[in-house]
């Protein structure tokens, strides 16, 4: 009895270690001494197999996670006009699984440069990332205005693979700041993520 029932190539690895067929013959057909299987109370058993060499090339796996918990993250930056470090950091906060950080710079950074606010989000664990994998993130950084009437809100994607900010120069200018923007000498700035994806390569 030949049972290959014409199957596709079965793979072996760490996860899959066995494969065969859960209805090779039945017990009746077995037994039946017409049939032949069962001589003098022996049965022969074989298999036939062919080995196909691995690839040596890389396996590339993807996550991926829309409906994100608690994929909002606010923060309050008190004392706004008494602020000496141009470099204001946030807390560390956890979305998708991963740590995440807000950079606002006070006085702008490169093209934004004393003219502009600009805000930042770093992936603060990316230290843990095993070599080549990377992290996808598509997300909104805001501003939020007090009277909840001009909230400056700008959209991006980026991959995050190693400890580097991505984000906005130009988010608003800084002499609009005092219009709405800084209730009780607070500013709030926001983020909030659509999707996060992780790549995984294994070689």
């Amino acid at each position: 009895m030949h049972a290959d029932a014409k199957e596709a190539v079965k793979y072996f690895d760490q996860m899959r270690i066995e494969h065969g067929f859960a209805e090779l013959l039945s017990v009746e057909e077995f037994n039946d001494p017409g049939n032949g299987y069962l001589v003098n109370d022996c049965c022969v058993f074989g298999a036939e197999v062919f080995v196909i060499q691995p690839s040596t090339g890389s396996e590339e796996t993807l996550t991926m996670v829309k409906d994100l918990d608690d994929s909002t993250y606010t923060w309050s930056i008190k004392d706004f006009s008494n602020l000496n470090e141009d470099d204001q950091y946030s807390d560390a906060f956890t979305v998708g699984g991963r740590e995440w950080k807000l950079n606002l710079c006070l006085k702008g950074y490169k093209s934004g440069k004393d003219k502009y606010l600009s805000l930042f989000i770093w992936l603060q664990d990316c230290e843990k990332l095993v070599p080549k994998e990377k992290v996808y993130a598509k997300y909104k950084l805001r501003i939020l205005d007090h009277s909840q009437v001009k909230t400056i809100e700008k959209t991006d994607s980026k991959w995050f693979d190693t400890k580097e900010g991505w984000g906005f120069h130009n988010l608003i200018p800084l002499k609009e700041l005092s219009n709405g923007y800084l209730g009780k000498d607070t500013l709030t700035v926001e983020v909030e993520f659509d999707v996060i994806s992780v790549i995984k390569v294994r070689t």
